[in-house]
């Protein structure tokens, strides 16, 4: 099974990438309060079907370049 995340697209001047924002929430180790935390990742988009501000589907796939190893299955807007 591949990881599938959700998140959003934060930039789109790249051609076939997109760099997608994924929130997930953690709990400190000493206060036990829950914390957003931000990841910032380049995904791959054959069609440049994504556009700034959609909220995308991604999934794990093998080393398309230097920094790209995710892919966009599907736009959710």
């Amino acid at each position: 099974m591949r990881k599938r995340l959700e998140g959003k697209v934060i930039s789109d001047k790249q051609q076939k990438t997109r760099i997608i924002d994924v929130e997930r929430i953690v709990q400190h180790k000493l206060y036990k309060k829950y914390i957003r935390r931000h990841t910032h990742l380049p995904c791959h988009d054959p069609l440049d079907v994504a556009k700034l501000g959609d909220k995308v589907v991604i999934e794990e796939t093998r080393p398309l370049s230097r920094t790209k190893h995710w892919r966009i299955v599907k736009v959710i807007k």
